[in-house]
This record gives structure tokens, sequence and C-alpha cells, in this order.
């Protein structure tokens, strides 16, 4: 049994015609997770996009080229600021970077790289030859821990009086 087949079953989600690929839907998003020569890709994609400009990626060196012409935020969360990338609207971005969300998002840069999320979705890579079951698992994890929390917080419906 392949590595998706796996997957499949323990998703409880039928495979597609792709035999490389598995695509599902999951807590408002759509996630997609590829088998390539440098081991895996996942794509999650929001069903319902940001209504704002936002960007979060690893760290590049150019990057400190464009820290005047794009700043970056930052949260008084060093294992968060030091790892990743911040821009966006700044009253919007950092009301939906939760601690919680900062956390998912530190673990799911943890396990992939490169990491790139911005108001679509989300694209990482598990860099690893072959990867297992386990493996990928582990990232369809955090990358729905992270889509999870970029979704609109739903408040409790008022009762009339």
């Amino acid at each position: 049994m392949s590595v998706l087949e796996q997957l499949a079953l323990r998703l409880r989600v039928e495979r597609g015609e792709r035999a490389d690929e598995l695509t599902f839907s999951q807590r408002g998003a759509t996630l997609s997770v590829r088998l390539v020569f440098e081991g895996a890709r996942l794509r999650g994609r929001l069903d319902t996009p940001l209504g704002f400009d936002f960007e979060l990626r690893e760290l590049r060196e150019s990057d400190y080229y464009d820290f005047f012409s794009k700043p970056e935020l930052t949260f008084d969360d060093p294992a968060f600021d030091d790892a990743l990338l911040v821009r966006g609207e700044p009253l919007r971005t950092r009301r939906l970077l939760t601690p919680e969300l900062r956390s998912a998002l530190v673990e799911l840069a943890r396990l992939a790289t490169p990491l790139q999320i911005d108001r679509l979705g989300l694209e990482a890579t598990l860099a690893r030859s072959s990867p297992s079951a386990d493996e990928l698992w582990a990232l369809i994890v955090a990358a729905g821990a992270v889509l999870d929390g970029m979704q609109p917080k739903r408040r409790p419906a008022r009762a009339y009086r």
C-alpha cells in the first residue's frame, strides 16, 4: 500500500485519479498533498480568503534589502519572530496572529521548508525523500491547525430581548 493510500485511509477520504496526489476538504479549506522528487508539497486553500493583504514566510537574505520599503511586523514572540517574516495590514494581521496561531505556525515551519502563507492559504514542502505516512500526517495536522486559526471566528448569536 502506498504512502498516499495509507494517508487516505487515515483521513477517511477517497483517492483521486492522480497516483502522486491526494486532495481533500477539511475545516473550511481544501488541502492537496503531492509527492514530488524532493519530498512532498502541501497546498491549502481557504474556502473564504482573508479580506486583507497578508504574507508570511521564512526570512530570506534578499529580505534585508526590502525592510524599508516593506516593513516587517513583529510580535514580541522570539520563537515566532526569529522563524518567520510577516508583512501585511498591521491591525488585521496582529488580530489574526493570536498566540495559538503563532505557535501552530512555528510548528509548521519546523516541519516544512519552504513555507509560504498569504490571504488565500498556504504552501509548504516536506523536504524528505520518500516521506512516511506518519510524516505526512504530522504535516497535515500542523497545516490544519494553521488553516483553522486563519478562519473567521464565529461569534455566538445573541438572543433578542
